[in-house]
């Protein structure tokens, strides 16, 4: 049985003028109003929140590990005229070392604020903490999106350049089964319902996110005529909605090709086919805008956005959605306008407008933790993209902390390079994908060794289910 130990052990008053900062500068953003609100809380309700502390037995200091702000308030109450005790109540928590104590200060400031990221990244490397010491402890989307697209982007163009000049022969054949850590991936046909039940047994998936190949243009997949593409896909998405469980969603990414001149419309036509005949809810669409690749083309200008269509099988309000997870930086503007709501004559002019507009009492807005983002999505692909379906790892990352949990489980049908999968291990979702390509499977396993290495891991967790081939086997077959 493992044991709950309790890491507090005393609570004492402490001189709170004489506590110690870890931290060099300040690296959380706390808005105007936030300190606002603190203060007045402060004066209101006195001090009832105690300060979390560490103390250094080595050099006999104590240091703040949840204050900041507060003794900053006290400090400038002070100077105002406020009478303020000398002592304090604090928490004592116990810690091996420094970096221990560096750790429960970042745990505890993304409780409470957004973190500026220049001084998180300095506080990172100074107190020698990785993302993935506090990737399941601290809520930190946007950093965890930058830092592994980053780290992702070098695998990214390798895995790339690997695919394009690879003549080896696979030693991955068709209806292997893998278990990679908490992820399963299979070499089979994603329109065989019998390949599906394999890879999932009883599970069901929180959510889909894949890009097919579009017909008839890439060789790696043996593309699907135009005129077959809705009867192949019929397949596809049966077998989605067979997994996908009630909450989920569904986002397919996929861009018609162009054809003497004008962009075929079989996609259109999908869209039409999953919404009016296979019974799936239109949700939304985003859009996908990337670099492009130059090119002198008639008529046309270069592509640099595709889109990403997103269904569902319940309606919106019913679908598992997490936009807390991907919220962004609020703007200036959003706390002029909640400074604005505080005169009477702008509330009741504000209130005759939303009336009107249908935009509802909007006070709760002084509440947000950030703001929600659009359904514009920027991500570049890698320089060296010949993969037959390339796909950013900024996009699965997104939809993955969007709309769903930690350990949810996510399924890609056309498995690729493995992209989703390693989003999904970055974020401690699960996936299970299929391929029906060995050389993919091949790679997708590789690919999820060396992330696992970069992030220091084990790849010890490591099953073929239905045969004997090692790990070592498939990274070595390169």
């Amino acid at each position: 049985m493992v044991e709950i130990s309790n890491k507090i052990y005393k609570t004492e008053p402490v001189a709170w003028r004489d506590l110690k900062f870890i931290q060099t500068k300040e690296f959380k953003k706390f808005p105007s109003e936030s300190k606002e609100r603190l203060r007045n809380s402060l004066i209101q309700n006195n001090f009832v929140q105690t300060f979390y502390v560490w103390h250094d037995t080595d050099k006999d200091k104590v240091y703040c590990l949840d204050g900041f702000h507060r003794i900053q308030i006290l400090k400038e109450l002070i100077m105002d005229g406020y009478h303020v005790p000398e002592y304090l109540t604090a928490n004592f928590v116990s810690c091996k070392d420094r970096q221990e104590a560096a750790k429960y200060v970042l745990i505890y400031s993304s409780m409470y604020a957004k973190l500026y990221k220049d001084g998180f990244d300095d506080f990172m490397q100074l107190n020698n903490l990785s993302l993935q010491d506090v990737q399941f402890e601290v809520d930190l989307p946007e950093f965890q999106l930058e830092t592994l697209t980053d780290e992702e982007t070098k695998v990214e163009e390798v895995v790339e350049e690997e695919l394009a000049e690879s003549t080896r022969t696979p030693i991955v054949k068709a209806g292997d089964l893998f278990r990679i850590g908490e992820h399963y991936v299979l070499c089979g046909d994603s329109t065989s319902l019998e390949d599906i039940k394999i890879l999932f047994g009883d599970t069901k998936a929180n959510g889909i996110i894949t890009s097919p190949p579009y017909a008839e243009q890439r060789s790696q997949y043996k593309g699907v005529p135009v005129d077959e593409y809705l009867q192949w896909f019929n397949n596809v998405q049966n077998n989605c909605k067979y997994v996908l469980a009630r909450d989920a969603s569904f986002f397919l990414n996929i861009k018609p090709h162009c054809e003497d001149g004008e962009r075929n419309l079989y996609v259109h036509d999908l869209v039409c086919a999953m919404k009016r005949e296979w019974g799936w809810r239109f949700t939304e669409e985003y859009c996908w805008t990337h670099q492009g690749y130059p090119g002198q083309l008639d008529g046309r200008f270069k592509n640099q956005f595709e889109p990403i269509f997103h269904f569902s099988l319940a309606k919106a309000s019913d679908l598992r959605f997490r936009p807390e997870h991907v919220l962004g930086e609020l703007s200036d503007d959003h706390f002029k306008k909640i400074e604005q709501r505080k005169n009477k004559k702008t509330k009741d002019a504000s209130k005759k407008y939303a009336t009107a507009s249908g935009m509802g009492n909007m006070s709760h807005y002084s509440d947000l933790k950030g703001a929600r983002p659009g359904n514009v999505l920027n991500a570049n692909v890698g320089a060296a993209s010949d993969h037959p379906a390339s796909f950013p790892i900024k996009l699965p990352l997104f939809f993955v902390q969007a709309f769903s949990d930690q350990n949810d489980t996510w399924f890609d049908p056309f498995g690729g390079s493995g992209t989703t999968l390693v989003a999904c291990e970055a974020t401690n979702r699960r996936c299970r994908t299929i391929d029906l390509e060995p050389l993919f499977i091949e790679m997708i396993i590789r690919r999820w060794a060396k992330y696992r290495s970069q992030v220091k891991k084990s790849t010890d967790d490591f099953e073929h289910i239905n045969g004997t081939l090692s790990l070592q086997e498939i990274i070595d077959n390169i």
